[in-house]
């Protein structure tokens, strides 16, 4: 299940699950059976014909929904992305076929994308392209120098004004190879993190002057704000999959694990955490979107047969919005 995770999505709620005189609409992005999905108010669209897709990220701008999405598994050797505007699949400009979708966030008339290409070398490269034009990733050396990362990914997307931020990896050359959480602002990257351990980043997520990502280093989860990292967990394994900040309140989505039993979703609000599974099978929540004093949350849980069942959460309170399968999850949920 952790290879569908890092596609870096699938369903969605009924109305009435909403709440009485809550005109809001949930959007719900992600996995059923194989085929990459959106939900809208517990109403099911199917976003591609072809088995073994995934809907990666949904966002929701005026009229429009746009939701990004490739293919789980490797086809002929490449990865397949997608992109759909209110269902219909739009025409990737992109310089290769192989290549990934993480994140799409929409400002105005200018639509980001997220995610990495092969290059020409055949290495991971990661990639922002904006109305389909590729943007610069790259690090500013000391000499002044921009040199792009040839091992890299794109994860997350957030536009504030006129700044846009990419939160992603990259490795580490040399022998240790570590993994690096990598912040882009306008182009430009700095570290986050200074590789003594493998870290990863999921989200990001930008209110007035402070920078919010998420992740795990070292297989904790943490929270970066302004590039101070906070633990999250103690637990033995555990990873941030999503930040959202309402207020003054901060929002993580994500799991942790104890030995011996499986990964539990959960959701921390200002560093406390609320646990949604027990443990017994296999549990995450992917992604946290808050609307007013309502919090909602995608994600899967799992079933004794190793089947999977797509869920939301809405105030702690579950909704399996699919029959158990062996690909069903929630990736993305965004409410408007």
């Amino acid at each position: 299940m952790k290879e569908l995770k890092l596609l870096g999505l699938s369903l969605f709620l009924v109305a009435a699950f909403a709440g009485c005189g809550n005109n809001s609409d949930v959007y719900v992005a992600g996995i059923d059976a194989g085929d990459a999905v959106l939900w809208k108010n517990g109403k099911v669209q199917n976003l591609v014909n072809k088995r073994d897709y995934a809907a990666s990220s949904v966002f929701v701008f005026g009229n429009d929904v746009w939701v990004s999405g490739k293919s789980v598994f490797t086809q002929d050797g490449i990865r397949l992305a997608k992109l759909w505007k209110n269902g219909e699949e739009q025409t990737l400009p992109f310089k290769t076929t192989d290549r990934n979708i993480f994140s799409v966030y929409v400002s105005g008339d200018d639509v980001y994308l997220a995610g990495n290409e092969k290059s020409v070398l055949g290495t991971n490269v990661a990639r922002l392209w904006k109305n389909g034009e590729q943007q610069k990733l790259v690090s500013r050396w000391e000499t002044g120098v921009e040199v792009e990362y040839h091992i890299a990914f794109a994860h997350s997307v957030y536009v504030s004004g006129k700044d846009v931020y990419v939160a992603g990896n990259r490795k580490n050359s040399g022998e240790d190879g570590k993994i690096v959480v990598v912040l882009w602002k306008n182009g430009v990257g700095v570290d986050i993190t200074d590789g003594t351990n493998d870290a990863f980043v999921n989200s990001i997520c930008v209110s007035g002057n402070d920078v919010y990502i998420v992740g795990s280093e070292g297989n904790v989860a943490k929270i970066w704000k302004n590039g101070e990292a906070q633990k999250l967990s103690n637990a033995f394994q555990s990873c941030a999959n999503s930040v959202y900040v309402s207020g003054n309140d901060v929002y993580v989505a994500g799991y942790e694990q104890k030995i011996g039993e499986g990964p539990v979703a959960v959701l921390w609000k200002n560093g406390e955490i609320q646990k949604f599974t027990d443990g017994k099978f296999a549990a995450e929540a992917n992604s946290v979107y808050v609307l007013g004093s309502d919090v909602y949350i995608a994600g899967y849980e799992g079933t004794k047969d190793g089947k999977f069942y797509a869920v939301l959460w809405k105030n702690g309170k579950a909704k399996k919005l699919t029959k158990a399968q062996i690909q069903a999850n929630a990736y993305s949920v965004f409410v408007k």
